[in-house]
């Protein structure tokens, strides 16, 4: 059920920016929630935004969060002491910016090493997540597959490659799951 039908305001496409990067702090990373903390609100009032998480460079040595600056990088969790960490580049690349530094596109990650093919672009199917360069969802290639069609299938009706299915399938399998 959509979630303004259980009076719950639906996500964002910056909250789902932000969502991806405290995903990879955390989950990945394993950096302390004390620390992110720390983090975001030295972001908010240094740099005077309001989704630091999601408009300003952040990177990560495991157990802090630094913001990458002028070359520098600046530890958010302590106060604005400069180091020098291991980047989060591995998500921080899936993140498209415009020239305010604002998120455009994400390209959500489905497996490790994942290719730039599955996009979301809240210009495009209203922020759904499609496959790059179509307006072909993930949501319509899982339906599809899930309703008995073969992979060659639905690869020849979209005129995609195989792999473009199988990474709109792993998108999806992942949504899936997380719901």
């Amino acid at each position: 059920m959509p979630a303004a039908k259980n009076n719950v305001a639906p996500l964002s496409f910056i909250n789902l920016v932000e969502f991806h990067v405290l995903n990879a702090l955390r989950r990945t990373h394993r950096v302390p929630m004390k620390q992110i903390r720390k983090a975001i609100e030295y972001g908010k009032q240094t740099y005077n935004v309001k989704h630091p998480l999601a408009e300003l460079d952040l990177e990560t040595d495991g157990s802090e969060v630094f913001v990458r600056e002028l070359g520098f990088s600046v530890n958010a969790s302590r106060g604005g002491q400069i180091a020098l960490p291991q980047i989060l580049s591995e998500y921080l690349h899936r993140i498209e910016r415009d020239p305010q530094h604002i998120p455009i596109r994400f390209y959500p990650l489905t497996r490790e090493a994942s290719p730039k093919v599955i996009v979301i672009n809240p210009a495009v199917v209203y922020g759904s997540p499609v496959i790059q360069g179509t307006r072909i969802t993930t949501v319509m290639v899982f339906e599809r597959y899930r309703g008995g069609e073969s992979l060659s299938d639905i690869a020849s009706d979209y005129e995609l490659d195989i792999a473009l299915v199988e990474e709109a399938l792993r998108c999806e399998m992942i949504e899936q799951r997380a719901a």
